[in-house]
């Protein structure tokens, strides 16, 4: 399993050991998946650690930090977009790249609040 986190070290750290703790293997990747080369990046590792791909949660989400809606800028709109839309479809894409229905593979989509970065 892999747990893809832009800035909770620790989180993710500690979630990997608990799976770890079950007896599975675990690797925690540092990557924002907002930045296409950096989900490219992220997925490159999974395929050299893990091989076949067999299964996508997207749970990366930001807010841009409470404000008024008269107070939203629009870098915290652009910021939003890109971590809660074009990230987790990023990502879909790749997994779709790498994963065929003859093989079983299956892809998840969440809602606005898209496992990948949620750490």
């Amino acid at each position: 399993m892999a747990i893809v986190y832009r800035n909770r070290r620790t989180d993710a750290a500690s979630v990997v050991q608990e799976v770890e703790q079950t007896g599975r293997r675990a690797l925690a990747i540092c990557a924002d998946v907002s930045i296409d080369a950096e989900v490219l990046r992220a997925f490159e590792v999974v395929d050299r650690t893990f091989g076949r791909l067999a299964g996508l949660v997207n749970n990366a989400a930001t807010n841009g930090g409470p404000a008024r809606v008269a107070d939203v800028s629009r870098e915290q709109l652009e910021v939003t977009m890109a971590t809660n839309l074009i990230g987790p479809f990023l990502c879909c894409r790749e997994a779709v790249r790498r994963m065929s229905t003859a093989l079983q593979g299956r892809v998840g989509r969440s809602s606005i609040y898209p496992v990948l970065q949620r750490v």
